[in-house]
């Protein structure tokens, strides 16, 4: 058996492993706003559109800033801050959707602002993951069952 590429099989599995962990605290608030979130209408909102700064303080873009306060629920007055691309379409003084997640410590955000990116991280992830465990999973068994006396006496 080859100790240099079980070795390197091995490694590809944990840096597999502690990609997937990073991944579901990536993906978790997403996991969140999906099975236990809520939607409502905010009763205000302020929209208003600010620059996006780069490093060094150069004005990379803009972007649109919504704060707004609603009711949720169990009747609890909540406010939420949201930042969104420009190309949304919001102009101030309108209502606007907000999803949010129950509890006292829950957070808020517009409907449909979705990180999409962590989710695609999270099951790129997964599916890699699967793909390495699985040839290593392959790669031990083939070198257990070669050094199995019981199949060299067969021979």
């Amino acid at each position: 058996m080859d100790n240099e590429s079980e070795l390197a099989r091995a490694k590809w599995l944990l840096l597999g492993i502690v990609l997937f962990a990073v991944s579901i605290f990536i993906a978790y608030s997403e996991f969140a706003y999906l099975l236990f979130g809520c939607e409502t209408q905010s009763t205000s909102a302020e929209i208003y559109t600010i620059d996006r700064r780069g490093r060094f303080g150069l004005v990379r873009g803009k972007k649109t800033v919504v704060e707004y306060e609603f009711t949720d629920n169990d009747g609890n007055r909540r406010k939420g801050r949201d930042e969104v691309s420009p190309d949304w379409g919001l102009s101030g003084g309108e209502s606007v959707t907000v999803r949010y997640r129950p509890g006292a410590t829950g957070s808020s955000r517009l409907a449909g602002h979705v990180n999409w990116l962590g989710l695609v991280l999270f099951f790129g992830i997964t599916i890699f993951l699967c793909i390495v465990g699985f040839r290593f999973w392959r790669h031990v068994t083939k070198a257990v069952a070669e050094m199995d006396p019981k199949k060299k006496r067969r021979n």
